[in-house]
């Protein structure tokens, strides 16, 4: 009875532990997606354009393409303009992204734990 008692234990956090680091590749790859659709946006909606894409454009696109994440988690283009110049080609503009992601689980020995998650999507502004 002891055996099956250390057994189980060892099983359930093993379980438990590959379905919480899932779970964070799953948000990973839903917060990098939704960077690239909101960069997408952003360039084919460039400043030149008749209907310039604004920063609050570009957060409601991230968070609506991001279903799983808890929203009060998700910061986006907090601290830096959404176009820049392109360093490779003189007069060109790139949409810059960047969404920051605070990825919490809890883990049976250490408790509560947050994972600091940054995605940036960069593209060429379409003239």
């Amino acid at each position: 009875m002891a055996e099956f008692a250390v057994t189980a234990t060892c099983a359930f956090v093993l379980i438990f532990g590959i379905s919480g680091a899932g779970y964070a590749v799953y948000s990973y790859n839903t917060l990098a997606a939704a960077t690239q659709e909101a960069a997408h946006y952003a360039a084919t909606n460039g400043p030149n354009s008749p209907n310039p894409a604004t920063v609050a454009q570009i957060q409601q696109l991230v968070q609506s393409f991001a279903p799983g994440l808890n929203a009060n988690n998700l910061q986006v283009n907090q601290s830096q303009a959404l176009y820049i110049s392109d360093p490779n080609l003189t007069g060109y503009q790139d949409a810059k992204v960047t969404a920051t992601y605070s990825f919490s689980f809890w883990v049976p020995v250490l408790g509560k734990v947050t994972l600091p998650m940054t995605s940036t999507a960069q593209m060429l502004v379409s003239q």
